[in-house]
C-alpha cells in the first residue's frame, strides 16, 4: 500500500508542477483496516450478515466523503465494489486489489 500511496502523491505532484491545476486541489484521504472484511472473522458470514457489515462500513464512509479511500483486509474485488457501491454508486473507481496468498484471507498472515 506503500507504493500505492507514494504513487499518487508523486503523481498529484507532478500534475501541479506542470500547472495542470490553477489552484491547490484538497481532498480527503480515508484509510481503514475493515478486519476480515466483509465476514467479520475467518469464518464464512451469510450474505445478510455480510450485507450489514458493508452497510454499516458505508454509512460511516458516506459521513468522511473521502476523495479517495485506501482500505485494509478486504476480501476481495467484489466486496470492495460492494461496499464502494454501498458508499455512492458510480462515484468510486476500484484501482488496486491485492489478493491474499492463496486466493483468500487466512487467520495469522
Amino acid at each position: 500500500m506503500n507504493r500505492a500511496l507514494l504513487a499518487l502523491v508523486a503523481f498529484l505532484g507532478v500534475g501541479s508542477a506542470l500547472g495542470q491545476s490553477p489552484q491547490p486541489v484538497k481532498f480527503r484521504i480515508t484509510t481503514w483496516n475493515l478486519e476480515w472484511f466483509p465476514n467479520g472473522s475467518a469464518r464464512e458470514a451469510t450474505q445478510k450478515k455480510q450485507a450489514q457489515r458493508v452497510k454499516a462500513a458505508a454509512d460511516v464512509l458516506k459521513e468522511l466523503n473521502p476523495g479517495i479511500l485506501l482500505l485494509q483486509e478486504v476480501r476481495d474485488y467484489d466486496a470492495c465494489n460492494r461496499l464502494a457501491e454501498a458508499i455512492q454508486p458510480g462515484a468510486y473507481t476500484l484501482a488496486i486489489c491485492s489478493a491474499f496468498k492463496g486466493g483468500k484471507q487466512e487467520e495469522g498472515i
